[in-house]
């Protein structure tokens, strides 16, 4: 297994010619896509990749970990970029990719995008945390999955949360849609409305009967990551032992890609992320993660991660806790840390690959409670207890519109990184 610590990888796209005056070949990319806004997928067929060493190997058997690790991920990554064309062009989603978002400004953008947040953090208990639900609501979203469970918790505790949720959902249509397909996402947007998915954090909600997978997704589970921060029946967690998806696991990823559920490589150790990568004949998502070599928290992932999500199709979700931002003490804001990692991981594998996750949630006593207490899961030395959770607000995040323009994007990547990456991916596996 490659040491991950001891490599910074990054992707590159060759034979990019540059645009006149425009000084690095990231740069051209922007000004070459806004010309062209199918400029990306016209290049998926002849792309080329090269995974680039920023510092050295130590030893000779790190060399040759690495040397097959670079090749099995180049091959991969070339065989996965052709279907990426046939997951952009999927039927449900054609017309809204398609759609020409050139035409609307900066302050137009925001509104006339499918918004999507692919994971909140409000505490999966009953009552349900409406309040947040109406915040994400108000911020201008389309779309939410909710957390309805996590490993810290009973297994069994999952159903009555998902009741909460649905019987909540079911009272109040004028404002929300339970979602199951991608068509209902179209329609919450349609109709001025917050699109809700439930998911789950942790296998251990399955108590080991894969049979559960389908239950889940019959209820209203639209995605599942594997593990909650330390090792669980699925695999290895980023507290964990770094050995990997298990073969329960490898099972579990399967039914996933049978029934329709976004598998999710969040909280997992970089080995377990990989595998679900390579395991899944669907694309994958990491919903909500920030990249490790801008700040080295354990919750963060390594490029190498980014990478196999983003060889799948899949698409990495930039996440709001301001832990996994910066170091305490950082005087930088909150809308400059979020932009400066959509930045990095656009430029390590591309913006169709990048979206929003996040993790937001109003801090509950039970919830604070909790994070003191349940120290396996929230290592102190990581955390610093409750007085370390500090959330933003999501009513930042619809100014990323503007800051993601000022710095070049274009129209087309910031409706993709706003939400239509992640719809894209849904489509792919819901449907």
């Amino acid at each position: 297994m490659v040491s991950v610590p001891s490599l910074g990888t990054r992707v590159v796209a060759v034979g990019m010619a540059r645009a006149p005056g425009v000084a690095n070949a990231w740069t051209a990319r922007r000004f070459r896509h806004s010309q062209n806004r199918h400029h990306s997928l016209d290049r998926l067929d002849r792309v080329a990749v090269v995974l680039q060493r920023q510092k050295k190997l130590q030893t000779p058997a790190q060399r040759v970990a690495d040397l097959t690790f670079s090749s099995r991920h180049i091959n991969l990554l070339l065989d996965r970029h052709r279907r990426l064309r046939e997951w952009y062009w999927h039927p449900t989603c054609k017309g809204l990719i398609a759609m020409d978002v050139t035409q609307f400004n900066v302050n137009e953008l925001f509104q006339k995008s499918i918004v999507w947040d692919a994971h909140c953090g409000m505490d999966p208990q009953v009552p349900i945390d409406v309040n947040s639900l109406e915040r994400i609501r108000k911020a201008g979203f389309t779309f939410v999955s909710t957390n309805v469970g996590y490993d810290v918790l009973p297994w069994h505790d999952t159903f009555p949360v998902i009741a909460g949720y649905r019987k909540f959902l079911s009272q109040n249509t004028d404002k929300y849609i339970l979602v199951s397909s991608v068509a209902d996402v179209l329609a919450a947007k349609r109709e001025g409305k917050l699109a809700v998915s439930m998911d789950i954090e942790g296998v251990s909600a399955l108590d080991g009967k894969i049979e559960l997978v389908e239950t889940y997704h019959r209820l209203g589970v639209r995605q599942i990551s594997f593990v909650y921060n330390k090792d669980n029946a699925g695999g290895s967690g980023c507290h964990g032992s770094d050995t990997g998806i298990t073969q329960f696991g490898r099972e579990v990823v399967r039914e996933m890609n049978r029934v329709g559920m976004l598998v999710d490589g969040t909280h997992c150790s970089p080995k377990m992320s990989i595998d679900m990568a390579e395991t899944s004949s669907k694309p994958i998502v990491i919903s909500h993660s920030n990249s490790r070599v801008l700040h080295d928290h354990p919750r963060n992932i390594w490029n190498e991660q980014a990478i196999a999500c983003a060889h799948t199709g899949g698409v990495i979700g930039v996440t709001g806790i301001r832990l996994f931002l910066a170091k305490p003490g950082d005087a930088t804001s909150n809308l400059d840390l979020l932009v400066r990692n959509i930045d990095h991981y656009c430029e390590l594998v591309g913006p169709q690959h990048v979206g929003i996750g996040t993790d937001f949630a109003e801090i509950t006593n039970a919830l604070a409670t909790r994070f003191e207490n349940a120290t396996d899961y929230w290592p102190f030395e990581h955390y610093q207890g409750a007085a370390s959770l500090e959330f933003v607000d999501i009513e930042v995040f619809p100014q990323l519109t503007a800051a993601l323009s000022a710095k070049g994007y274009s129209n087309m990547d910031i409706s993709g990184i706003l939400g239509g990456n992640f719809m894209r991916v849904a489509a792919a596996n819901w449907e």
